[in-house]
Formats: structure tokens, C-alpha cells, sequence
């Protein structure tokens, strides 16, 4: 039961822009406690960094389920569960008695916060039918996710410094219940006509997504874009709080200026695609963050231990990221309108199970100097170019995908 109301349509786009930041919140408030965790657990760094790995592949799997589940349930149903399972898993991680417990807690909670990821796009798709009026809600959506990256990790220093490491999943869980409640309260049903759940038709939709080599391309230069966010996240706590021996709150106020980079670098892309084609935005934003990566490699190697060169470079180089990001997503939605929840699950599916799989490689790299993150992003500006080349080859060479 929901309560009908006129300013129905911006309790949408609240639920969009505050539904956007969880998913990535999962991973980015309890970054400032991951060398806490090594030490509470009595286990390794590298067991540690596989809590963002388990979580990342959940939501790879949650998000091919996801989609499919809201074309053919409906949205606030397939909303409502999520958020509800997100809830008690959470809970669960907080509750973690041992790594195994909290690496299979990570697992179920990263299946449910796809919920809050493919769900609420697929409901703006789904209300703001006019074009002009779903591209400025994207760019909202846009900035409030660069926000997540400022406020999560900076929240979560301090709720490990005040309180503990299980502060920081109890603070998600109760987000969570009130994105619920909000739903629960206020949404209603969006989608206008519903796919029949079968294996036959989802394995369709996906295979037609998957087929689409544009699609393929924006995808793959979204995955590696994201996954130098999520590996600054895995590496910079380990440097900034064991290497150099600052505390969990100094990393905190560095996650915060590394967040802005986020937030100045979205609005800079706000800003100049009014002027300029999607593509050349792309095209510099990447050559930009390649050649940045370059310079930071080169002063890694001859004075690897120092913060300034590491807060600099982390920061221009989300910044650039952050500029060319928004501008993937954008584009391959544009290729399956029809198919609103089954793209958006595809994409961030995608992402998901290949930030996984880089993950996992990260985390057996130390961080005793800032050549391991250094390297790290010199290889995945690269491969942005290169899928970002590919699918300008494909089209020049055919006309069409």
C-alpha cells in the first residue's frame, strides 16, 4: 500500500538520487577500517581486500538477475526486496563472527544492492519520457553519484575511530530501511508493460544486449573507469594508514579531498558536453588521464613513499574519470530503450564481475609505495582507450553497429 500524492514525481527523484550512491557505499564507507579488519580477524591483507571482491561479484550476479526480475515483476516489488534483503545482510556483515562468515555476508548483501542500482534508473526511465527532461535528471543522478565517493569514506573513518568497523553496516542498513520506507510509502508501480519471466526470454534480451559491439565497448570502458575508483579504495588505505602510519581519520579527510576529485571532475563534464560532442569530451578526458598516469608512474618510481605525489595524482586522475564516466552509461542506454532494466543490468553486470576479477588481482598487490596504484591505473586508462578505439573502428568501419 502507497499513499497517492501529487509530488509523486519527485519522491522518483529522490529515490533516484539518494537509491544512487548505496551500491558503491557498500564498498566505500568501510575502506578506512579494511587495515582494522586485518587485525580483528587475525588474517591477511590480501583475505581483507576479498570482502570488495565477494561484494562486487554478488552484485555482478545480482544485477543480471535484477533486471530481468523488474521488467517482469515491476519495479517496486523487485525494489522492495532488494532493500529488504539489503537490510538483513548487512546486519549480517555487522554481526560477523569470523572472515568466512563476513566474505559470504558480502556476497548476498552485494546480490541486493543491485536493487538500488538498476531499479531506480529503470523507474526514470520508465516516468521521465521526455528527453530533455531524462538527461537532466541523469545529470543529477550523476552528481549524486560523485557524492558517494566524498561522503562514505569520510563517514566511515569516523564511525571507525568513534565506534567500530560494524558502525559502518549498521549506517547502510539503516540507509537502506529508509530507502525502503520511502518506496514502500510512496512509489507505485512505473512500468507500463511487463516481459514474461522465462529462461528463454531473458537469455534473449541479454544475448541481443550482449551481441551489440557498441554496447560491448561503452561497457568495457565503464568497467575499467569504475574499477580505478574501487582499486584506489583497496590500495590507499593500506599506504595512507600503514605505510606512512596516518590514522583512519587522516585518511578519512584524504578520502574526501580524493572524493571531491569526483564530484569536481562530474561537473566539469556538466559543463563542457553543452559545448562539445560526447565524443571529443571522451577522447580527452582518457588521453588526459593516460598521460597523467604516465607522470605518475615516473614519480613513483624515484619517490614512491610520498603522500603529495599520491594525493595529486589520485586526485586528477578520478577527476578525469569522473569527467568521462557519466558519458558511457548515457550512451548505451541510449541503445536498448525498450529494454530498460535488462541494459541497465547488463551494464552494471558487467562492471561488477570484471571490477570483481581485477579486484581479486589487486588485492594480493602491497601498497609500500604508490607504483603498485600507479601502475594499476596506467594499465586501465589504457585499456579505456583501447575499447573506446574499438568502438569507434566498428562504427567507421560499418556505419552502424
Amino acid at each position: 500500500m502507497f499513499f497517492h500524492t501529487k509530488y509523486e514525481k519527485h519522491f522518483i527523484l529522490w529515490l533516484i538520487l539518494l537509491g544512487t550512491p548505496l551500491g558503491g557505499g557498500g564498498i566505500d564507507i568501510y575502506t578506512p577500517s579494511l587495515p582494522i579488519l586485518t587485525t580483528y580477524f587475525h588474517t591477511s591483507h590480501s583475505l581483507i581486500k576479498l570482502t570488495i571482491t565477494t561484494y562486487l561479484i554478488g552484485y555482478g550476479v545480482g544485477n543480471f538477475l535484477m533486471g530481468a526480475l523488474c521488467d517482469s515483476f515491476g519495479r517496486r516489488k523487485t525494489l522492495l526486496g532488494g532493500l529488504g534483503a539489503f537490510v538483513i545482510f548487512a546486519l549480517l556483515a555487522a554481526c560477523a563472527p569470523n572472515v568466512s562468515f563476513l566474505l559470504v555476508a558480502r556476497f548476498l548483501q552485494g546480490i541486493a544492492a543491485t536493487a538500488t542500482s538498476v531499479v531506480p534508473k529503470a523507474i526514470g526511465s520508465d516516468y521521465y519520457l521526455d528527453p530533455h527532461t531524462a538527461r537532466k535528471n541523469n545529470i543529477y543522478r550523476s552528481i549524486a553519484w560523485s557524492l558517494g565517493p566524498v561522503i562514505s569514506p569520510f563517514i566511515g573513518a569516523y564511525l571507525q575511530h568513534y565506534i567500530a568497523w560494524q558502525a559502518s553496516f549498521i549506517f547502510l542498513a539503516i540507509y537502506a530501511g529508509i530507502l525502503f520506507a520511502i518506496t514502500y510509502l510512496f512509489i507505485h508501480e512505473t512500468a507500463k508493460h511487463l516481459s514474461p519471466f522465462n529462461g528463454k526470454a531473458i537469455y534473449s534480451n541479454y544475448q541481443l544486449i550482449f551481441s551489440n559491439r557498441t554496447f560491448l565497448a561503452y561497457a568495457l570502458a565503464y568497467m575499467f573507469g569504475y574499477a580505478m575508483i574501487v582499486t584506489y579504495g583497496m590500495l590507499g588505505p593500506f599506504f595512507v594508514q600503514k605505510t606512512l602510519g596516518y590514522s583512519v581519520v587522516t585518511y578519512g579527510h584524504i578520502a574526501l579531498l580524493m572524493g571531491l576529485g569526483c564530484v569536481v571532475g562530474t561537473l566539469i563534464n556538466l559543463t563542457v558536453i553543452k559545448r562539445y560532442d560526447t565524443h571529443q569530451v571522451i577522447f580527452m578526458g582518457t588521453l588526459l588521464a593516460f598521460i597523467s598516469s604516465i607522470i605518475f608512474v615516473a614519480l613513483s618510481i624515484f619517490i614512491g613513499k610520498s603522500l603529495s605525489v599520491f594525493v595529486i595524482f589520485v586526485f586528477l586522475e578520478l577527476l578525469l574519470i569522473c569527467l568521462i564516466y557519466p558519458n558511457f552509461i548515457l550512451e548505451y542506454i541510449r541503445l536498448f530503450p525498450k529494454l530498460a532494466g535488462s541494459v541497465n543490468g547488463a551494464g552494471a553486470g558487467l562492471l561488477a564481475i570484471g571490477c570483481a576479477i581485477i579486484t581479486a588481482i589487486v588485492s594480493y598487490m602491497t601498497a609500500d609505495t604508490t607504483l603498485p596504484l600507479a601502475l594499476a591505473y596506467f594499465v586501465m586508462t589504457l585499456l579505456i582507450g583501447v575499447s573506446y578505439f574499438i568502438r569507434s573502428a566498428l562504427l567507421s568501419k560499418t556505419g552502424l553497429d
